[in-house]
């Protein structure tokens, strides 16, 4: 289980969540922001290989709480 205690969503069986899928969206979830970006550098990646592109005028970027780097 893992002990870190920054805000994250968890599962109960102790699981972080990263991602939130939907029908035609996907909610990536992180805490830090390179490592969305990473995510999103993924997302963009695995669509890709199957034909699809993710649409920057429908991307959203809703934040709560970000800390910054030192």
């Amino acid at each position: 289980m893992n002990t870190d205690t920054r805000a994250k969503v968890v599962t109960p069986d102790g699981d972080i969540l990263t991602d939130l899928g939907y029908t035609d969206d996907i909610s990536l979830i992180s805490d830090r922001v390179e490592q969305a970006q990473q995510f999103l550098t993924r997302v963009e990646t695995e669509c890709a290989t199957v034909g699809l592109r993710l649409k920057a005028k429908k991307t959203e970027v809703i934040t709560n709480n970000i800390l910054q780097d030192l």
